[in-house]
């Protein structure tokens, strides 16, 4: 008998799933942050707004499962929510976010079944008491299960036993929480008992079979659920919509139908006496054709409450409710707002005091709305009716328009669904792009598919020759204040002169009069010094100072000059705000750092690297920390393939701490913080390009320079030129090959992926007022400035529409093209598409 253990894979692909089907806002890293946690199928995943809009990736995390349902809730006291998982596992688990490690830490996991999505197994219905008391987790099929929630003397969350609430031969459409206050929790069930269809063959019973709305009490005291009350519904009815209670509102539900939103509550009316409101309709959409309400948000403020519904063919309804202050329902009222793609999940997010609605689609791209305003204008709106009123119903119908209560400000990309791929060079670039055919109707789309994140071109312009280096100088330090303020000037270095550029409204360049710098020779290093004003050039014949004109003085800018030994050229250098170092001969190296009393770098140290007479190839000294005096080392990559790390501590200055042996020489080097792995604080790497081709990365202990962990990637055939770049207000390495690479952590992972964007010869960093956060560089000898445009993929797309659902796709053998069939049933093709639209008078939605 084999005594091995066994064996356990887990596949994980390139790219996470795109689609969504389920989201949920709460508060889950920190009070009041307005975050959306979405399912992608088996990747959960949590968004942010950030401070211009778009909907950023905080973390996301591969459950190596299927995510069916989720569920927030907070406990009573508490500023931030946890979050109830259902899936395929047969557990129920919850979860918190944790902001120090950007993760999720699991703090309950109790089983209740088998794996797998079945019928009679809980997780595909999740819903949570709105007190955050208990939270019931559902099957298709029989099952239902409620954990009480709770806090141990310690302030931990506790989860109880599970109670069933099981009911043999019912079929369940949708459970919710009711909001009751602080009474005994309620769970509301829209279900259909199967057991006398079942029986009778003939199917007259299930045609008589009705659907009913059910409420399931969780008696605290008793610590059980029973089936407190029950009223027949609509047989369509197909979604519940909870209303605020407690004091906040008149509690229940709102029970979605084909046609008709209808108010139920326990002791509410029913019947012919309900409060039951028609749907507005299209004009264009036949009488014989329902309409059927598919997801809806909530937004709950001080003061009131509405409602955000969505139809199946993509049209918003704001539905909001009048009672009297003994909080009887009187009136629903249901108007049109705007009509947006048809979405598996909304919900309303509440950032910096603006209000934004996440939508994510059923076919193609995700939606990111603002609300703009609040729809309460004159417009199309229906009101309550009896049913007994008959054929006395006047449905209000409408046409629908552009966006005009929202406004579009970000998109997720969705590639779902995939319909036909094909994988073919038809661009001429070298390797192969994927070619795919996507989403449904009007909203199809042929995308194509190359390896790299999307970088948009911000400007391009020709130099005289071949640049050896470009570096940029800011305007002034960073402050709380003005935590990244724009660059003063593009520095472009060439084997024997120095161009300066400024920069304004435009680029113009600037004679070494005006900047200080030194025109003719080449440039180093540059960087502005502690003091703010002073710019330090480190050039082939030396240092240069430039220090601006005092106010009281003439304007004339003062230069101060420091040369190495004599006749010998600096071979490189590196510097940040208060250090610098440069390598005079084969293996010297001078070390300088500035003085908080004069102004001035101190009197350089010399040392010698012992045990090698080996050229000094590069040089690198991280940016110095925030409330630090200076960056504790010094990396120094040299030809007989080593590369030593240098302590610049005063006690043991120029001493080296670690060595690291290189496969081939290197190029470049460079130390940078950067957040990796599930932990949120920036680690500090050493990271280093070789010559050939071969990227390499090694953490370092910041405490004793001990290396560790080194990680390696071959990124082309051309040796690697690293720089420090930041990308999304963190620090990032630009690896030049020949491709450019940007190496970098996001999301709680570190990525090295290329950038879709010509091979870059040298890069640095850039911000102004257009680019706040770009990269400078050369190609093909010429200077352009880009930004990364969106972190964590591995493919940016090119977008052609299409007119109709794509079926297939084949490329031509010889012609290099793409043929394509698009079909969709009981459709106009364009004329008559147009004919039809001027006769009803109406505009294109794009919902599809």
């Amino acid at each position: 008998m084999a005594t091995t253990p066994s064996m356990a894979l887990y596949s994980v692909t390139l790219e996470a799933p795109s689609a969504i089907t389920c989201a949920v806002v709460g508060n889950f890293s920190a009070p009041r942050s307005g975050e959306v946690a979405v399912s992608r199928g088996r990747v959960l995943e949590l968004l942010r707004p950030d401070d211009t809009g778009a909907l950023v990736s905080v973390a996301a995390t591969d459950t190596f499962g299927l995510v069916r349902s989720l569920a927030p809730f907070r406990l009573q006291g508490s500023t931030r929510d946890y979050l109830v998982v259902g899936s395929d596992s047969g557990r129920i688990v919850v979860l918190q976010f944790n902001p120090a490690r950007n993760a999720w830490d699991k703090l309950q996991q109790e089983t209740y079944g088998k794996t797998g999505c079945r019928r009679i197994t809980p997780g595909q219905y999740l819903a949570s008491d709105p007190r955050g008391r208990a939270v019931l987790v559902g099957a298709v099929e029989k099952q239902k299960l409620v954990y009480v929630l709770n806090r141990d003397d310690k302030k931990n969350l506790t989860i109880a036993s599970p109670l069933e609430a099981h009911k043999g031969h019912t079929i369940c459409f949708d459970v919710v929480g009711v909001d009751v206050g602080y009474d005994n929790p309620i769970f509301a069930c829209l279900e259909v008992d199967y057991g006398d269809a079942d029986m009778d063959p003939s199917g007259a019973a299930a045609a008589e079979t009705p659907k009913l709305l059910t409420y399931y009490e969780l008696d605290l005291g008793l610590n059980n659920v029973t089936r407190r009350w029950g009223e027949e519904t609509e047989r369509s009815a197909n979604l519940l919509i909870p209303v605020p209670g407690g004091g906040d509102g008149p509690s229940g539900v709102l029970v979605c139908s084909e046609n008709w939103i209808t108010y139920m509550h326990e002791g509410a009316k029913t019947g012919d006496d309900a409060v039951r409101t028609p749907l507005p309709r299209r004009y264009s959409m036949p009488d014989s054709r329902g309409l059927l309400i598919t997801s809806f948000a909530m937004h709950k403020q001080r003061g009131g409450f509405w409602f955000l519904v969505q139809s199946e063919v993509g049209d918003l309804y704001k539905v909001e409710l009048d009672f009297t202050d003994e909080l009887v329902v009187t009136n629903v009222r249901v108007r049109y707002f705007d009509t947006i793609p048809p979405a598996n999940d909304l919900a309303i997010v509440v950032h910096n005091k603006a209000g934004y609605l996440f939508a994510a689609s059923e076919f193609g791209n995700h939606g990111f709305y603002q609300f703009l305003q609040l729809g309460d204008e004159e417009g199309v709106e229906s009101t309550a009716v009896a049913a007994g009123e008959g054929a006395a119903v006047t449905v209000p119908l409408f046409t629908p328009r552009s966006l005009t209560n929202l406004g579009l400000v970000d998109e997720l990309t969705s590639l779902a669904p995939v319909t036909g791929m094909r994988i073919a060079d038809l661009a001429g670039e070298g390797s192969p792009q994927l070619y795919t055919l996507c989403g449904r109707g009007t909203r199809s789309t042929l995308r194509v598919l190359r390896h790299g994140l999307p970088v948009s071109e911000i400007a391009v312009s020709d130099l005289p020759s071949l640049p050896a280096a470009v570096f940029t100088v800011r305007s002034e330090l960073p402050t709380k204040d003005a935590p990244n303020p724009n660059d003063r000037y593009i520095v472009v270095s060439f084997a024997d002169a120095t161009l300066v550029l400024e920069i304004g409204e435009t680029v113009a360049e600037v004679d070494s009069k005006v900047s200080g710098l030194r025109a003719d020779a080449a440039t180093l290093a540059l960087t502005l010094l502690g003091d703010g004003k002073t710019t330090v050039q480190v050039h082939t014949a030396g240092i240069r100072l430039v220090q601006p004109p005092a106010a009281d003085a003439a304007k004339t800018i003062a230069v101060t000059e420091w040369t190495g030994s004599s006749g010998v050229n600096l071979r490189c250098a590196t510097a940040n705000v208060r250090q610098i170092a440069v390598a005079q001969a084969e293996h010297t190296v001078s070390y300088f750092e500035y003085s908080d009393t004069t102004g001035m770098p101190a009197v350089p140290e010399e040392a010698q690297l012992a045990g090698t007479d080996a050229e000094i190839v590069a040089l690198d000294i991280a940016p110095v920390p925030e409330g630090a005096l200076r960056f504790p080392y010094m990396a120094v990559a040299l030809a007989d393939n080593t590369v030593r790390l240098l302590s610049l501590d005063p006690r043991n200055l120029m001493e080296e701490v670690a060595l690291q042996v290189l496969s081939a020489p290197p190029t470049s080097v460079r130390l940078a913080r950067m957040s990796v792995g599930a932990g949120a604080d920036s680690q500090l790497f050493l990271c280093v390009g070789l010559e050939n081709g071969v990227f390499m990365r090694t953490r370092v202990d910041e405490t004793n320079g001990e290396l560790s962990d080194t990680r390696t990637r071959f990124l082309g055939a051309r040796p690697v030129s690293l720089e420090r770049v930041t990308v999304s207000d963190a620090t990032a390495v630009l690896a030049l090959s020949a491709r450019p690479w940007l190496c970098y952590g996001h999301a709680g992972r570190f990525h090295t992926t290329p950038l879709s964007y010509n091979a870059m010869d040298h890069a640095a960093d850039f911000r102004n007022d257009v680019c706040p956060q770009g990269i400078v560089g050369i190609a093909a000898g010429q200077l352009c400035v880009v930004s990364v445009d969106r972190q964590g993929g591995l493919f940016n797309e090119n977008v052609v529409p299409l007119s109709y659902t794509p079926r297939r796709m084949c490329v031509h053998p010889t012609g290099g093209y793409i043929c394509m069939v698009e079909t969709d049933h009981d459709a106009f093709n364009t004329a008559e598409r147009a004919a039809a639209a001027e006769a009803a008078g109406e505009v294109g939605d794009g919902a599809g």
